[in-house]
């Protein structure tokens, strides 16, 4: 690796034997030493955890940095690139939502609004919206059926 970042936690939990080394969100440094664990093996055993932990992080780090990229490593760099597409499809396709909701809002009565968003966003069929409201399954059914028509007329079959 060619990667030579010396104050990532990795070096610095390697570099101190006598603790493990943890740096906060504030890059506050923590060092926990063995007289703070209920026993030496104890110690041993988190100190190992940390060093393998911070260096597959480490690791991660540098493949990225130094563009150093094995196979395994470059699934994980898609992965991380697709995660990053990902959030931009989901925002697209939220402002899109917010954009048809205030449409439909606009286009539909509170009621068939109301009704609409029961059964086609929280899935709720017609006798269970008809049990919320109080009425009977054959208004909700046909305040839906206008709602579809009009949804329709506004967006295109």
């Amino acid at each position: 690796m060619y990667c030579t970042n010396y104050h990532d936690d990795y070096t610095r939990n390697k570099a101190d034997k006598l603790a493990i080394v943890s740096v906060d969100a504030k890059d506050v440094v923590y060092r926990t030493t063995a007289d703070q664990l209920p026993n030496p093996e104890a110690f041993s055993k988190w100190k190992k955890w940390s060093d393998k932990s911070y260096h597959r992080i480490h690791l991660g780090n540098c493949v990225y940095k130094d563009h150093n990229v094995s196979l395994g490593k470059f699934e994980y760099t898609l992965s991380t690139e697709q995660l990053e597409e990902d959030e931009a499809a989901r925002e697209r396709i939220h402002l899109l939502y917010q954009k048809t909701d205030r449409v439909l809002k606009r286009i539909l009565t509170q009621k068939q609004y109301r009704r609409f968003k029961m059964r086609f966003e929280i899935g709720l069929d017609e006798k269970e919206i008809a049990d919320i409201e109080g009425v009977s399954q054959p208004a909700v059914s046909q305040a839906l059926s206008k709602a579809i028509e009009i949804v329709k007329k506004e967006f295109g079959d």
